[in-house]
């Protein structure tokens, strides 16, 4: 059975994600808000799952761009690949822009017999390793996230230029706009990033950013750009109205009309390709749970091991030893380990049992929340009332508590609490907020720092 296939466009805050099938998209959605930061990465695919089937998991392919993603070009002599791994490590250590511990990935292109060109591509660590981490608690394996530019060189593959030709994309998007260089041959030369929307009615600004591209492309090169490839919603429109004030030859790109045109087109990338920032331990799926499975099978060796040694030991002991009070001895203490290992058996099986109770299903959910509740419940905050009703294939919740805290922090708590509650891994749904019942006790004037202040939280567990 084929494992499903999802991609990801998401680039400059706009976030889309399709399923993918022999390069068709299946299914589609779009976030209808900016998708920023990790908080909104998680809210937009808790609200993909409701347009399309992700419990069943599968391979995930993202492209990224972002102001926290960096692009360095520059030449290499030849030299080897562990030679320039080091080499570029310590290009990264100096010239990041940020404090943290950087995540880089790199492409490479051979300009010269003696040299090689180099795109370094460096974001922070921290954010890479979040990004694997939310799409895998929605089941999804990360195998790629690639910066624009790595699809950039497949798609000009498609125009069908000359492989030494210059030619320039211009990407649209709401935020920003990207205008790349690049050979015929897909071979990306630099990048230009714009800090203005692609989708603005006042274009004179573009205009003036593409004809000072190719003005330095023909400085540079000491040739002129062939064709100028606008690609983005609107771009045909955009075309015919720029296109006399364009000093190039430009077009568009028919099919860049598609708004998931960038996630159909990440799909086809090689799965090898080098500009990947994903970690190779995250596109196996070596996660948190395989190491903890592998180390509890690595435990249950080791025991059958100890013992199967433990039982080799006493009947060479009962073989080697004629002397009856050492005989007596040996057997003894072999017992003794025999004990001990039998008493790390049962603490183990029962550390399992504990487990396979902590696996979340539909019958002991319920069960679950209330043995997590205490845990969750801000300090100060005491639960009064608890009831979780089943109605048909829904359950209603109802939480029911009081406070004392001082009113100045009170509703911070209050908020602090029903967030965990519509976190994952409960993710309630909450339909009556603690804040309904506090405008009440507000405009009936029943709130005061010397009194206990009572909440109310009605929600549905999903």
């Amino acid at each position: 059975m084929n494992k499903s296939k999802f991609t990801i466009s998401w680039i400059y805050g706009e976030f889309r994600i399709t399923r993918m099938q022999r390069s068709f998209s299946l299914e589609r959605w779009t976030a209808p808000y900016p998708v920023y930061d990790l908080s909104t990465l998680n809210k937009a695919l808790v609200d993909a799952s409701e347009h399309m089937d992700l419990s069943k998991g599968g391979e995930l392919t993202i492209a990224y761009e972002d102001d926290l993603h960096t692009h360095e070009f520059f030449d290499v002599p030849n030299m080897s690949k562990s030679d320039l791994s080091k080499f570029l490590q310590r290009k990264v250590e100096n010239n990041k822009p940020f404090k943290e511990k950087a995540s880089w990935c790199f492409h490479e292109a051979i300009h010269s017999p003696d040299e090689e060109g180099i795109i370094l591509h460096i974001m922070p660590k921290h954010i890479i390793d979040a990004i694997v981490r939310v799409c895998q608690e929605f089941y999804l394996t990360p195998k790629q996230l690639v910066p624009l530019s790595e699809i950039v060189t497949g798609i000009v593959q498609n125009y069908e230029e000359v492989d030494e030709d210059l030619l320039i994309v211009v990407a649209l998007f709401k935020e920003r706009v990207e205008i790349l260089v690049t050979l015929g041959n897909g071979e990306v030369l630099f990048i230009r990033e714009l800090p203005y929307s692609g989708f603005t009615s006042e274009h004179q600004r573009l205009t003036l950013d593409i004809n000072r591209t190719l003005r330095y492309v023909k400085q540079k090169y000491r040739k002129q750009a062939e064709k100028i490839w606008l690609i983005g919603e609107g771009s045909e429109k955009l075309v015919n109205e720029i296109e006399q004030f364009v000093e190039g030859n430009i077009s568009f790109d028919p099919n860049g009309l598609d708004p998931f045109y960038w996630a159909s087109e990440v799909s086809n990338i090689a799965g090898e390709t080098s500009a990947n920032f994903i970690p190779v331990l995250a596109r196996k799926k070596l996660n948190r749970t395989f190491f903890y499975r592998a180390a509890i099978w690595a435990w249950f060796s080791l025991i059958s091991v100890a013992l199967i040694s433990a039982g080799y030991i006493e009947l060479q002991v009962k073989q080697k030893h004629n002397d009856t009070a050492q005989l007596i001895q040996s057997i003894e203490e072999n017992r003794k380990e025999i004990d001990r290992i039998t008493s790390l058996i049962y603490t183990s099986e029962r550390g399992k049992k504990r487990l396979n109770l902590l696996k979340a299903n539909n019958r002991n959910l319920p069960a679950l929340f209330v043995n997590h509740l205490g845990s969750m419940l801000p300090e100060g905050l005491v639960v009064k009332h608890l009831t979780i009703v089943q109605n048909n294939k829904r359950r209603e919740l109802s939480i029911k508590g009081e406070s004392s805290i001082p009113l100045s922090m009170l509703s911070e708590s209050l908020e602090d609490f029903e967030t965990r509650l519509s976190s994952s891994p409960w993710n309630i749904r909450i339909i009556t907020s603690w804040k309904h019942n506090w405008l009440k006790q507000l405009e009936a004037g029943g709130i005061s720092n010397k009194q206990k202040v009572a909440f109310e939280i009605i929600g549905e567990m999903q």
